[in-house]
C-alpha cells in the first residue's frame, strides 16, 4: 500500500485477462474504471447501480471477473463497473476495494473478502491494516492472519455480544438541553441468524460528523410531532 499526503491509503489490485492494473482505496464496497471488454473473462453488465459517497457518486454497472490483490486471487468477484464519476478528479486512486460485510454492501454483491474466504483462499476470516507515514512502501494490509510483529502488547477487541444487550450502557442524545437515552436494546439488532450488530450506520451523503439521521430506531423509543405551521418538531416517549 501507499500513502498518500497522509489523507488515504492506496493498494494494487488486478482485473482480468490479460491483467489490467489499478491502484484502489481499500473501503466499504467495491467499484472501479475497469476496461471489461479488454478482458476474456468478464460477464454480466445488465445490473445498473449507483452509489453515493461523501466525496462523489459512481453511477455503471455489477460486473464479474477475476481479481487479484497480492497473492491472493478471487474468481467470478462482483463488483461496481464505473461508466461516470462526478467529483473524484484528480484523485490519487482507480476506484474502491470493499471489504464489508455482505448485508452492508451497498451495490448487493458479496465483497472480495469473503469471495476469497469461501474460494478457500486464505485460512481465516480475518484482515488487518498496517498504516504508517511512509510515502512509498511500509502499509501492509493483511487478509487471512495476522503479523504480530505489526502491533506491540495484545490487540484489544471490541465487538457486540448478544449476551452483553443488557450491559452495554445506553446512547444519549442530547437536543435543545432535553436528553434522550437509546438502550442498547433498541440500537443492537439480532438477525435471523443469531447474529447481533449495531444499527447505526454510515452518512454517505454528509462528510460532516455533526450530522445525524435519526431514524426508525429512535423514533421508535419516541414519538415525534412535525408542525409545520410553527416550523418545530416535538418528542416524547413513546408507549
Amino acid at each position: 500500500m501507499r500513502n498518500y499526503l497522509d489523507l488515504s491509503y492506496v493498494g494494487n489490485i488486478i482485473i482480468g485477462i490479460p491483467p489490467q492494473e489499478f491502484w484502489v482505496i481499500f473501503d466499504t464496497d467495491t467499484h472501479i474504471a475497469f476496461k471489461y471488454y479488454e478482458s476474456s473473462t468478464s460477464r454480466d453488465m445488465n445490473t445498473p447501480l449507483s452509489i453515493i459517497y461523501g466525496t462523489g457518486i459512481m453511477k455503471g454497472f455489477l460486473a464479474y471477473d477475476t481479481i487479484q490483490t497480492g497473492d491472493l486471487v478471487s474468481t467470478d468477484q462482483p463488483f461496481g463497473l464505473s461508466l461516470e464519476l462526478n467529483k473524484f478528479d484528480n484523485t490519487p486512486f482507480d476506484g474502491f476495494l470493499g471489504w464489508n460485510y455482505p448485508r452492508m454492501s451497498a451495490i448487493g454483491a458479496i465483497p472480495i473478502f469473503d469471495n476469497l474466504k469461501k474460494q478457500g483462499a486464505i485460512s481465516e476470516p480475518v484482515f488487518a491494516f498496517y498504516l504508517s507515514k511512509c510515502r512509498v512502501s511500509g502499509c501492509v494490509v493483511m487478509s487471512g492472519g495476522v503479523d504480530k510483529d505489526y502491533y506491540q502488547e495484545g490487540l484489544n477487541w471490541h465487538y457486540v455480544s448478544c449476551f452483553a444487550i443488557n450491559t452495554v450502557p445506553s446512547i444519549l442524545f442530547t437536543i435543545n438541553g432535553i436528553n434522550y437515552p437509546m438502550p442498547a436494546r433498541a440500537y443492537i439488532h439480532k438477525d435471523s441468524r443469531g447474529h447481533c450488530f449495531g444499527t447505526f450506520k454510515e452518512n454517505r451523503v454528509s462528510t460532516s460528523t455533526e450530522t445525524w439521521i435519526l431514524g426508525d430506531i429512535f423514533l421508535r423509543l419516541y414519538f415525534s410531532v412535525y408542525d409545520r405551521g410553527n416550523d418545530r418538531i416535538g418528542l416524547a416517549p413513546a408507549v
